[in-house]
């Protein structure tokens, strides 16, 4: 019979249920045993893992907007700063051997009958250029364009250091219209409460380890830990990696930006990227 104990229902007779739902023709009442004991091992690891996995943080930031022509010169802050850029390499001054000169002018979105027109976060992907080609010859010499066989100038969106990019939103994306984004993932291993001893040491490397609650929600739920490493002399946190706290500053606040790297070239340089709202 089986017996109830507040909600839950505890069933003498449920190991021996259990087992006898296997085929008796298949499986001996041994191996049904063995395979029963299986089955609660690989569900208690299960649940292990589950409630030990890490702590994934996203730090989602909008790239910054820049612009280049292919030529290895880098990235430029404008459509106007790239084309003047690259009409010093690829254009060509007059000279007294050969008086001609060639630079693109006339900066334009991509033609349809060319090329397919793509918005990239509000910007056109491809810009076209006419090219421009002037001659004193002959008599009394002048200037002709030709319509698009300029070189192209792109947008590119730049991501912070450590940073890929991904769709801001999910579901289907339109190809010609998207919207992109730069997403980080920190994963926080779960705390250590007890893993040292001496306040506490870790006893491999000698490194101390401290690990400090700074909030408990009422039900106990949700944590905001940090831990000092006397390997690097700091607190880490979910929060500070994410770039929201620095543990490190007193009272600094961080804008509403992220503070990042991003390779321009042979060169790193600085931008504070805005985060996704």
């Amino acid at each position: 019979m089986d017996q109830v104990q507040g909600s839950g229902v505890q069933h003498r007779g449920l190991l021996k249920h259990w087992v006898y739902l296997l085929p008796a023709k298949t499986f001996s009442l041994n191996k049904r045993l063995s395979l029963l004991f299986r089955l609660c091992i690989a569900i208690t690891l299960v649940a292990i893992w589950g409630s030990a996995q890490a702590l994934v943080i996203q730090t989602r930031v909008y790239p910054k907007i820049m612009f280049h022509c292919g030529m290895g010169l880098g990235f430029f802050n404008s459509p106007e700063a790239t084309l003047a850029a690259c009409n010093a390499v690829w254009g060509k001054t007059p000279t007294p051997k050969d008086p001609d000169s060639r630079r693109a002018v006339n900066l334009h979105p991509v033609p349809e009958n060319l090329w397919s027109q793509i918005i990239v976060n509000g910007f056109i992907y491809g810009l076209f250029t006419d090219r421009e080609h002037c001659s004193p010859y002959p008599a009394p010499g002048g200037c002709n364009i030709s319509p698009n066989t300029g070189f192209v100038v792109f947008t590119n969106l730049i991501c912070p250091k450590g940073f890929g990019a991904a769709h801001q939103f999910p579901g289907p994306q339109d190809v010609k219209n998207q919207k992109v984004i730069c997403l980080k993932q920190t994963y926080i291993p779960p705390p250590c409460d007890d893993c040292g001893k001496g306040n506490p040491i870790l006893p491999g490397g000698g490194q101390k380890l401290q690990i400090e609650t700074d909030y408990t929600s009422a039900s106990g739920s949700l944590q905001f830990k940090r831990t000092y490493r006397s390997t690097t002399g700091t607190f880490s946190s979910a929060a500070a990696s994410g770039g929201l706290i620095d543990h490190n500053i007193p009272a600094k606040r961080y804008p509403g930006c992220y503070a990042g790297l991003y390779q321009n070239g042979n060169k790193l340089e600085s931008h504070c990227f805005p985060y996704v709202s």
